[in-house]
């Protein structure tokens, strides 16, 4: 909506900062939402708190779940930034697409995660995890390695 709104002067010198002051107005609630959860019962029941070296050997003795996690991690923060950063950018440079069209084809992608999301959850209930990790994740890592057609690589002008 700043985009829009705004030229871009006004966006570059302070636009910018408007959706991560609205971030920063949210933090309060966080920690109060934080604060008002309960702990599990197999937290609570606790005794002792593990000090730093059985935390090393734990991570050592599970370097596999780690790495796993990590990656997986990696995944989604590389799929979360190609979408949101990425996007306008590759929309604006290579398709030639005005701002406001790339940021509305971010927009309907975030949306369609709204939609999706729930979906693919009750899905993963179904089936599993695993299968849905797998399969996505292989997918994510050959949508880019050729375009299935010439499109991308020689957009049509805009006249």
């Amino acid at each position: 909506m700043l985009s829009a709104k705004l030229p871009p002067e006004k966006m570059t010198a302070w636009g910018w900062r408007v959706p991560l002051l609205l971030g920063c107005v949210i933090i309060p609630f966080l920690f109060t939402l934080r604060r008002s959860l309960q702990e599990t019962d197999e937290f609570k029941s606790r005794k002792q708190k593990p000090n730093t070296s059985e935390i090393l050997r734990s991570l050592t003795a599970n370097w596999g779940i780690v790495v796993i996690g990590t990656m997986m991690v990696t995944m989604t923060t590389v799929s979360f930034y190609m979408i949101t950063a990425y996007t306008p950018t590759f929309g604006n440079s290579v398709l030639h697409l005005a701002n406001i069209d790339s940021l509305i084809v971010t927009l309907c992608v975030g949306a369609s995660n709204l939609f999706w999301l729930p979906i693919m959850g009750a899905l993963s209930d179904r089936i599993g995890r695993r299968p849905l990790l797998f399969v996505f994740t292989i997918l994510m890592l050959l949508t880019p390695i050729r375009p299935c057609c010439g499109w991308c690589a020689n957009p049509p002008s805009r006249a």
